[in-house]
């Protein structure tokens, strides 16, 4: 299959799952998705190109479904981790599908982490599509699926720029999907996260003394901090502020 017609398959394979009725079966869905894979690798034994191509027409329309709308989000969230769960793909030798060296397919869900970088990378700030990004980002650190980094890139963007914060739409859903999560990351010692650029740390952020980046106690009570400020307002802004922080949990309740 290739990747013009793997793209055709998957777009019309998850217009049927996000159609079905309710109940839907995340587990058929999860089956119907990774067969043509399993096909590929196993059975007609595809180079390793071929399967990557495949791989990143899978995501596509799921990354896409998100971006577009929220409503799909919980659905799209249990697919993937139907398809993490999925047994690793071997081929009768007990050869394993790793692609770029070290990502496991299914288990390791490679490319799809990318597909998912590449759209948010698109998208402008703000916009609806980002904020929904965000969501679906949220959506999946919660069920285990880690993209706490992009919470460290909203929140530094929102509370940590001299820049006045326009909408808080994006940090929403990190409070409200999966506060506890960032929270506890937190509190990990010596866990620091990916963050992109130069600084790690927005220049809010340093003039208040944060010298590291990640996850830190001290970064945590910084943006509990600035919500605070931005929530004495009676605008968009302050009552959004508000919001996040009724879903911000203290760290010490996380332990």
């Amino acid at each position: 299959m290739d990747h013009r017609t793997a793209s055709r398959h998957y777009r019309a394979l998850l217009d049927d799952h996000l159609r079905a009725p309710a109940p839907r079966s995340a587990a058929r869905a999860a089956s119907l998705f990774t067969e043509p894979v399993r096909t590929a690798f196993a059975t007609e034994r595809a180079e390793l190109s071929t399967i990557e191509g495949m791989l990143w027409a899978t995501w596509r329309p799921v990354v896409q479904a998100a971006r577009c709308s929220r409503a799909a989000q919980r659905d799209l969230v249990d697919l993937l981790d139907e398809i993490r769960d999925s047994r690793a793909l071997t081929r009768d030798d007990g050869d394993r599908c790793v692609i770029w060296g070290e990502q496991v397919v299914f288990t390791d869900l490679p490319c799809f982490g990318a597909q998912l970088r590449e759209a948010w990378d698109l998208d402008e700030p703000g916009s609806s599509e980002q904020v929904n990004l965000n969501a679906f980002a949220a959506r999946l650190t919660a069920a285990g699926i880690d993209f706490s980094r992009f919470a460290i890139w909203t929140l530094r963007e929102h509370l940590e720029d001299t820049t006045a914060a326009e909408d808080l739409g994006a940090v929403l859903p990190w409070m409200r999907h999966c506060g506890p999560t960032p929270a506890r990351l937190c509190l990990r010692p010596g866990r620091q996260e990916q963050d992109r650029g130069p600084a790690r740390v927005g220049p809010l952020g340093r003039a208040g003394d944060l010298g590291a980046g990640g996850f830190t106690p001290q970064r945590w009570v910084f943006w509990h901090g600035r919500l605070t400020e931005l929530a004495t307002g009676h605008d968009a802004v302050a009552h959004q502020a508000r919001t996040a922080l009724q879903h911000m949990p203290a760290l010490e309740s996380t332990t």
